[in-house]
């Protein structure tokens, strides 16, 4: 009920600006449609980077005296980073298996539900991760895998959305789809902690 008194306002102060009503329909409409379909992800995108913003506010303090609890912290984080990204890159592995096997189809099929999620878990916890444990400055190569990361849920992102023009979602999907890029993450942050541990 509450949508559609907004859209009613926009409706409004648009057709005041001189739109034409079947442009101003059509925006509305897709912006509206961006929402419902992706309202689950983006609620839960917002209360995990919320979350990890009490960590980076909070990191600060714990800079300071609290050395064994920012390891403590930094520690757990990075192992549901990990989980987070063993599950993910699990999935294209699963997929030439799935014909032979009712539990690997029913696994592949869950997978494939919180695979959006267990992305944004991921790069929340492995950014949360390497602020806690090193500041995320002297460490190239653990800084390059979380930029690898951050490039792979951007385009998960684009191709998520169902209004995304055509030759975006192609090269979108061609970008979020690329396992070695998972193999890059993980090499380069098993270098990185292994240099700088």
């Amino acid at each position: 009920m509450f949508v559609f008194d907004v859209q009613d306002v926009i409706y409004t102060r648009a057709s005041e600006c001189g739109y034409s009503y079947i442009r101003k329909r059509l925006v509305i409409s897709s912006i509206m449609d961006v929402l419902r379909k992706n309202f689950t992800l983006i609620v839960f995108t917002v209360f995990v980077f919320g979350l990890s913003l009490i960590v980076y506010s909070q990191g600060s303090a714990l800079w300071v005296g609290h050395r064994a609890l920012r390891f403590e912290i930094g520690g757990v984080l990075g192992v549901i980073g990990l989980v987070s990204l063993i599950l993910i890159y699990l999935r294209p592995l699963l997929r030439p298996f799935i014909k032979h096997s009712y539990w690997l189809r029913r696994a592949w099929y869950y997978l494939n539900l919180v695979h959006p999620y267990l992305g944004i878990i991921a790069l929340a916890a492995i950014f949360s991760h390497g602020y806690l444990m090193a500041g995320l400055k002297g460490n190239f190569l653990v800084r390059l895998a979380l930029y690898l990361i951050t490039w792979q849920v951007f385009w998960g992102f684009v191709i998520s959305f169902k209004r995304a023009p055509a030759f975006l979602k192609r090269k979108g999907l061609l970008m979020h789809t690329q396992i070695i890029i998972g193999v890059l993450v993980f090499v380069l942050a098993l270098i990185g902690h292994q240099l700088f541990g």
